[in-house]
């Protein structure tokens, strides 16, 4: 369920989540057409209009990592 979420409705936010948690990105989470649809459909904002207007002080409590650019181990 959280991979169904983050793919349809975090935009560029979910480079974040699969930082924190890279084995969810070969998890399946079936098909989200719909879910995608729906919120084109509903001309839903953005996942960064919402981090900027409505959560905005998140990131002054609980700062963004910095983006991955290397995997490995």
């Amino acid at each position: 369920n959280y991979v169904r979420v983050v793919e349809v409705w975090w935009d560029e936010y979910k480079d974040y989540f699969y930082a924190s948690r890279p084995e969810s990105q070969a998890l399946p989470y079936g098909d989200i057409s719909e879910l995608k649809k729906f919120r084109e459909d509903h001309n839903c904002k953005s996942f960064k209009w919402f981090m900027e207007e409505i959560a905005y002080d998140i990131t002054s409590h609980y700062p963004l990592p910095p983006k991955n650019v290397d995997w490995g181990e």
